[in-house]
């Protein structure tokens, strides 16, 4: 599977094992960047992510002539030589730190040949800029058909296996550049260790299996070579009925391939204290975790959108048991498992999520079981919690804001600096929070809880009512941004004004409604993707590409995110009908070239060429969830 690196161009394919590690690289050509490999093993689902094979040189024998077969680099990829044909299908098995490679000899020329393999290791952290290590051990089994690579420190013992064939020391270095890490500023190249060749004899119509595994974070053993065929052929099966299960794949690929990469952000997470199993969502690959916020939006267009409602409960229970003082972790950074909470509105995502639940399941079980969470985020946030987030008293309306941190999803900072801090009271903020109230309100009304429902219902409407009063501008034709922020209100034109046409159906008319439709529509929305901020606002940022820290200032000035699309799709939708959202999201599509992943962002010019990270689960989510309440 594959996305598009600008709207019509392929990028990089993607295999994932359901707890967090994954196989990624480009579809044509080697690696070209320090995340791409054949095997990064999740040892901690999901973090704990160590990248141990990055790539596998393959050349052909024939008549004593090697041959290399460059078209074998990639996963699904093809190659030929001295008339003989090998194709390559590759797969990772569900909840296992492994990838199996079956190589297919396609044609049926009278001709002996040999296939070597020569696989280039690092041993290191997945994020490039960690030094790759050589390998301290290298031991060869009896069998002369497996070898098991050790390293010193905290690299897990790596095993590589063939079904038949042999496997001999032969070590080099080998030392590889990364274009994406230069042209991101980050850490261009590397040399990477090979200390063992592989070679097999691949007859007219045979195969060479070959597996890379290891036993550290898995639930179940390493397959064996001799089974990898059939591991093949499940996920190509389970790929199969996944996309075929998406109303309307039949006839429009792009649904299909968006359901079979929904499902690779599904993951384990496992409970830090008692070490219990749970469920999460991936943010991106390659080099996001699981982020409380992404997790949230993306639940419908993942687990719901894909019928894995058993998932989609055990995120939320995972999630809940993980709330402190209101507030869901924004991510986890360290080892230990503990996460940061700063996040003003993951905690509204979560009751948006349970109530997306609902509605798709008709399970009346869970939502009781996780009133008390409910309850324990809209208490906290009335009574005010961590970085300032409460509820006004005087306006019902939810403020947020402490120096130095970013809250909201637009949270990008640099050497300190808060590039969009929205300090105050952000618009999707009003949105989320009126929303869960009367949620709150009707599943206390439910369960007789007559004295919480009249007061999340009381305190709903004075919020609405404040949202009418202080975010329509009439002046401007759109809504404020924030209001009551560091420099009193902001009207500028950003997209997440769009949450509060999606959201909810009353907070502003239809004649609002339609101007803010107009103007999002001419200023913000681009083929693929919404811009951050309009380019006639004072800090827009034309152009993304850059080292780390250009990229972070412009991340929302003016970028155009894929998973925007969703809010406008619905607001759409809502006010101007679902024939004109079927057409924006064909336009979408259209533009995207789904065929696989969807990336994070889009330049925010023509032509809009797909940035950030390159395979992003909100923007899969969103645009899954749109097509199928659209068909």
């Amino acid at each position: 599977m594959r996305m598009s690196s600008r709207p019509s161009e392929p990028g990089e394919w993607l295999l994932a094992n359901g707890l967090g590690g994954y196989a990624l690289g480009p579809v044509a050509g080697p690696p070209t960047r320090g995340y791409h490999g054949w095997l990064v093993a999740a040892t901690r689902p999901p973090d704990g992510r160590v990248l141990l094979v990055t790539s596998i040189e393959p050349s052909l024998i024939v008549d004593g002539v090697e041959h290399p077969l460059p078209g074998l680099a990639i996963a699904a990829g093809s190659a030929s030589a001295a008339g003989v044909t090998v194709a390559l299908d590759a797969a990772m098995p569900p909840l296992v730190n492994a990838t199996v490679l079956v190589y297919r000899r396609t044609d049926d020329a009278p001709v002996d040949a040999t296939l070597r393999l020569r696989p280039l290791l690092a041993g290191r952290d997945h994020h490039p800029g960690s030094p790759s290590r050589a390998p301290d051990g290298v031991t060869l089994a009896g069998d002369g058909r497996t070898a098991t690579i050790t390293w010193a420190g905290d690299a897990p013992a790596l095993t590589i296996a063939l079904a038949h064939g042999s496997v001999a020391r032969d070590p080099r270095e080998v030392p590889v550049d990364y274009p994406l890490e230069a042209a991101r500023g980050t850490a261009p190249d590397e040399v990477l260790h090979a200390p063992v060749v592989l070679e097999a004899t691949i007859a007219a119509g045979g195969s060479v299996v070959l597996v890379l595994g290891t036993a550290s974070g898995s639930e179940a053993p390493v397959p064996r070579p001799e089974d990898g065929a059939a591991v093949v052929a499940a996920a190509r099966a389970r790929a199969v009925a996944v996309a075929q299960a998406v109303p309307g794949a039949a006839s429009r690929p792009a649904l299909g391939a968006l359901a079979v990469a929904a499902e690779r952000f599904l993951v384990r997470r496992y409970e830090a204290a008692t070490g219990e199993p749970g469920v999460s969502v991936i943010a991106g690959y390659p080099w996001f975790g699981d982020w409380g916020r992404d997790t949230m939006i993306s639940l419908p267009g993942t687990a719901l959108a894909l019928g894995r409602h058993q998932a989609a409960a055990g995120i939320l229970r995972t999630w809940a048991g993980l709330v402190r003082d209101g507030l869901l972790p924004n991510h986890f950074p360290g080892a230990d498992g503990e996460g940061a909470y700063h996040a003003i509105d993951a905690p509204l995502w979560f009751v948006h999520a349970l109530a997306a639940y609902e509605r798709a399941t008709g399970d009346a079980a869970l939502v009781p079981d996780l009133r008390p969470t409910v309850e324990e985020i809209l208490g906290a946030y009335r009574r005010g919690t961590r970085f300032g987030i409460a509820m006004d008293p005087a306006d019902g309306l939810v403020r947020g804001g402490q120096p130095g941190l970013q809250l909201t999803w637009m949270d990008a900072k640099v050497d300190g600096v808060v590039i969009t801090p929205r300090h105050g009271k952000p618009v999707e903020i009003q949105a989320l929070w009126i929303e869960s109230l009367r949620h709150a309100r009707r599943w206390a009304s439910t369960e007789g809880d007559d004295e919480a429902s009249a007061g999340h219902a009381a305190a709903a409407a004075l919020a609405a009512d404040s949202f009418r009063a202080r975010f329509v501008r009439t002046d401007l034709g759109w809504l404020n941004d924030v209001v009551d922020g560091r420099d009193g209100d902001d009207g500028s034109l950003r997209p997440n004004q769009l949450f509060a046409l999606s959201l909810l159906p009353d907070l502003v008319s239809a004649s609002q409604a339609a101007t803010v439709l107009e103007a999002v529509g001419e200023h913000l929305v681009v083929p693929g993707g919404v811009r951050t901020l309009a380019p006639f606002e004072p800090g827009y940022r034309a152009w993304f590409e850059g080292p780390p820290a250009f990229r972070d200032s412009a991340y929302h000035q003016g970028p155009a995110w894929t998973w925007l699309l969703g809010p406008w799709l619905d607001a759409v939708a809502r006010f101007r009908g679902r024939d004109a959202a079927r057409a924006e999201l064909d336009r979408a599509l259209d533009a995207l070239g789904v065929i696989g992943g969807v990336a994070e962002l889009l330049e925010p010019e023509p032509p809009h060429a797909a940035r950030g990270c390159p395979w992003q689960a909100w923007g899969v989510a969103e645009l899954l969830r749109c097509a199928i309440e659209l068909a």
